[in-house]
């Protein structure tokens, strides 16, 4: 995984990999050239984005890589794999139809209210 993650680019990384993104999210890091590897992409962060990530650059690559090995592993042991789940309207409290229809996959975050 490791020589993988070093020798492609992050959009490589990231269309294969759907979770890769989050890690570099989890940082608060949102802006990010996948046009780039690993290496090129953190030699263009400043300093105190590195530092505030409470890493160097070297254990960044270290922790993604760790991270993507960990990610890879539980994805592999998943007993099924879930694509999507749609959740489809009911009746309201005056007892009318809801013509309602939500899809949700896996890594999106939603939050439903009311």
């Amino acid at each position: 995984m490791r020589e993988y993650i070093l020798t492609n680019t992050l959009d490589e990384i990231f269309n294969k990999y759907s979770y890769a993104a989050d890690f570099f999210t989890s940082f608060g890091i949102k802006s990010i050239d996948t046009k780039l590897t690993i290496i090129d992409f953190l030699d263009t962060l400043e300093d105190e984005i590195i530092e505030s990530c409470g890493m160097e650059r070297a254990q960044m690559i270290d922790n993604f890589a760790a991270f993507m090995k960990k990610m890879n592993t539980l994805k592999l042991k998943a007993r099924f794999n879930l694509k999507e789940i749609t959740v489809r309207g009911g009746y309201d409290k005056s007892g009318n139809k809801e013509n309602t229809t939500l899809t949700m996959k896996p890594g999106e975050i939603i939050c439903i209210v009311g």
